[in-house]
């Protein structure tokens, strides 16, 4: 087993944009069982009421009644991951650190079989990548939203659900309205233009 050398000081296992590329292509591929893919929401579930709730500072996010259930899931989730922390080299800049998965493990029955997906997930969660990773709207593929309000994974989508939503529905009717109304016009201006032309030929 490999050890992953901790570049980053929020990173673990050394996750970047790559590594969330990865974990989308796995989920999307059906590679990752269902309680990875409900960490992941639960994470995503207690992002947004922090982000509601202003962030608050220390322990008092987990004892808010709305994120008690999700946070439990998580913590039953990552429970059943053991690392070693470990000291590799000395550098000008200090140790390079990491995580010891092979020692965690000496003795143990079995080692958990999607534990690199559970690393990796800690990693982009607290580098605020994890965020990013999302299911679409519309088709449910797993995408990688670059803004905060990417809720589609491509325009197909986004343009079939906007038609078949209510919103999208009413704003559809908005614009046709107003184009009926801009061709209105033109033929309008258009019927004058000719009555003018033909009262100056007489």
């Amino acid at each position: 087993m490999k050890r992953r050398l901790q570049q980053n000081p929020r990173s673990f296992f050394g996750a970047d944009m790559g590594s969330a590329l990865a974990l989308i292509r796995e989920l999307n591929r059906g590679k990752v069982r269902n309680n990875i893919v409900q960490l992941i929401r639960d994470i995503h579930e207690v992002t947004q009421i922090g982000k509601r709730s202003g962030y608050p500072k220390g322990v008092k996010l987990p004892l808010q009644p709305n994120a008690k259930e999700p946070f439990k899931r998580i913590d039953a989730e990552l429970s059943r991951l053991r690392l070693t922390p470990s000291l590799y080299f000395p550098t000008r800049n200090g140790w390079m650190r990491g995580w010891d998965l092979q020692r965690a493990y000496a003795g143990a029955d079995h080692i958990p079989e999607d534990w690199q997906q559970l690393a990796v997930i800690v990693d982009l969660a607290a580098l605020g990548l994890l965020a990013k990773v999302r299911a679409c709207s519309r088709c449910k593929r797993w995408f990688f939203g670059k803004r905060e309000d990417h809720q589609f994974c491509s325009t197909n989508c986004r343009v079939s659900h906007d038609r078949r939503s209510i919103a999208g529905k009413v704003k559809r009717a908005a614009y046709m309205r107003r184009y009926r109304n801009s061709l209105k016009r033109r033929d309008d201006e258009n019927k004058r233009v000719v009555r003018a032309n033909q009262g100056k030929r007489r």
